[in-house]
């Protein structure tokens, strides 16, 4: 499983990706902000500071960065979750995806 995951998640096939959605998400949190609540706002700009922080990881570690970039993506994940299942996410767990969140998921 491991192996698999590593495959998915290597540079060659997330870092481009994850960089042209970085570059959209300045221009796209100026453009909304005024639309969007205030616990919104935090939660997306979250998102777009881990995923500097998964580019950084790629840039410096390379594929080497593995874990970093599982654990930083698991924090994406919940996210993304707290969204998705509004109603259903209490303030540790999502118990769709089993990602805990932690200390520095924090918004």
């Amino acid at each position: 499983m491991e192996s698999m995951m590593k495959q998915l998640m290597a540079k060659s096939i997330l870092y481009e990706p994850l960089k042209e959605l970085r570059d959209k998400y300045v221009p796209w949190l100026e453009q909304n902000q005024p639309k969007l609540e205030t616990s919104e706002y935090l939660r997306y700009t979250k998102q777009y500071r881990l995923l500097q922080e998964i580019i950084q990881v790629y840039d410096t570690e390379g594929d080497d960065g593995f874990q970093k970039i599982v654990d930083l993506m698991q924090q994406v994940c919940y996210l993304f979750c707290v969204v998705i299942h509004q109603n259903e996410v209490s303030d540790t767990n999502c118990y769709r995806c089993k990602n805990k969140a932690s200390d520095q998921l924090t918004l």
